[in-house]
């Protein structure tokens, strides 16, 4: 089901938005984060009641001069009265947000897949080094693993040999496990281990991605390598009949430098919402919608 969502996710914005990878990647970026808070504003007029919305923004501004008196005044009463008429008509704007909410989810959820797969990491270059890394079980350490190049793909080499071992290689926390450890008040603990093999590859541009083969005992499985192109390999590969999972590792997309806090908040979407969100606010003011 997952991967029908994507491929309908993908097949549906390269037609729309496909001119974008003609750009470096935190333009394409940049571009889907400001047009969601665009679409966002522009999708409430149809499916909000905008002069009831603009009655209760006018009414909360009432109340927040009348609260301002009532304090000034020392008026416990009104000031009682104004909190909790202030209440009842933010229920009523809260209960509006319903309708706008369901009708940008399924369109917002599209775009968010399509800039996984097509922004979220910037594209090999001719001629750069990317690290690919095989993922096994522990009990895996020692053993030889072989990528096997495909021929015919002369443009392709590997700098460390094709054939590598398995290694326990430790990890560090990262930054959404020392953030956790800190509001938790625990003390940050260090991740299992990996067994890993990995191998720096080198790639001329091709039009047609680099197929991987890779060997481990009576074990076959297969990724690829894109390089010069528009578009960029699947990060991760995951046969999880054997338990492995190939990473191509790639440079992510940091939008002004801000780097993501984990695996559920990577960089592109931290820089995603950061951009987002003030503007949702912003087109709000100079449109005029509520």
């Amino acid at each position: 089901m997952l991967e029908l969502w994507n491929l309908l996710s993908v097949g549906t914005f390269d037609v729309l938005l496909g001119w974008l990878l003609a750009f470096p990647p935190w333009i394409g970026l940049l571009v889907v984060a400001l047009g969601s808070a665009l679409l966002l504003n522009l999708i409430r007029p149809w499916t909000t009641t905008q002069e009831r919305l603009g009655r209760v923004a006018a009414d909360l501004r009432r109340l927040k001069e009348l609260h301002r008196a009532a304090r000034e005044a020392k008026d416990v009463d009104a000031a009682r009265r104004s909190r909790a008429t202030k209440g009842q008509i933010n229920w009523i704007k809260l209960k509006a947000e319903g309708w706008p909410l369901l009708a940008v989810l399924p369109p917002m959820a599209l775009l968010m897949g399509w800039a996984f797969e097509r922004l979220a990491y910037y594209r090999p270059r001719a001629g750069e080094t990317v690290e690919v890394v095989a993922y096994l079980p522990r009990s895996a350490q020692e053993d030889l693993i072989h990528l096997v190049p495909r021929l015919p793909q002369s443009g392709l080499r590997s700098l460390n040999g094709w054939v590598q071992p398995v290694r326990l290689i430790p990890n560090e926390p990262t930054r959404w496990d020392r953030f956790w450890a800190t509001v938790t008040f625990r003390d940050v603990a260090a991740p299992q281990a990996d067994a890993v093999a990995i191998w720096h590859l080198q790639a001329e541009a091709n039009h047609e991605p680099y197929p991987l083969l890779f060997r481990w005992k009576e074990h076959t499985f297969t990724s690829e390598l894109r390089v010069g192109q528009c578009i960029y390999s699947p990060v991760l590969t995951v046969d999880e009949s054997q338990g492995i999972t190939i990473e191509v590792r790639l440079h992510e997309v940091r939008l002004f430098g801000i780097p993501g806090l984990g695996p559920w908040l990577p960089a592109w979407i931290v820089g995603y919402l950061v951009v987002t969100i003030p503007f949702v606010f912003v087109l709000k003011k100079v449109l005029r919608i509520y």
